[in-house]
């Protein structure tokens, strides 16, 4: 995606502002990279709770974090913190490698087909879209933000912690 190639080319930067050293760029280019497959999964998270397939859903979820948690140990212990930020992409090509096999299973997949919208339809969808991308940019960026000042006024430890908590609330 777009936003992925961004955040590559100003690794270095992003990594100064946030990390206050250019020392984790790699790792940043490493998100940038993964932040396809995220988007993919976030579009069958979608696509699933919009079939109300709630029950498929829960399965899959529960399925894909334990497979994840299974890959999480072995590569921080051995890759430290990129072995973290390896399996946030393990995490999502688990999540949309299920979520399409079960869709194919029960016959919801249909036909992946391309068309324009009609050019009077343009305007609604462009603004819908920078509407939730300007909204979704200032999300991330504020939780950056945040992260970024637990980590400088209270250490990496407690910025942990409190990562831990709040993707115990979000899931």
């Amino acid at each position: 995606t777009f936003t992925g190639l961004i955040i590559c080319i100003f690794s270095k930067y992003i990594s100064l502002i946030l990390l206050n050293t250019e020392d984790y760029y790699m790792l940043i280019i490493l998100l940038g990279l993964i932040l396809p497959m995220n988007v993919l999964g976030f579009f069958f998270d979608a696509y699933l709770k919009g079939l109300k397939q709630i029950k498929l859903f829960v399965r899959i979820t529960i399925i894909s974090s334990l497979l994840t948690l299974l890959f999480y140990f072995p590569l921080v212990y051995y890759f430290d913190i990129a072995g973290a930020v390896i399996s946030l992409f393990v995490n999502s090509f688990i999540l949309v490698f299920l979520s399409y096999r079960n869709l194919k299973l029960i016959g919801l997949t249909g036909t992946i087909g391309f068309s324009l919208p009609k050019l009077k339809n343009l305007g609604g969808i462009f603004k819908i879209g920078l509407g939730s991308l300007i909204t979704g940019s200032l999300l991330q960026l504020m939780y950056l933000i945040l992260r970024t000042i637990t980590i400088n006024k209270l250490g990496i430890h407690e910025n942990g912690i409190y990562q831990s908590i709040y993707n115990i609330s979000q899931n």
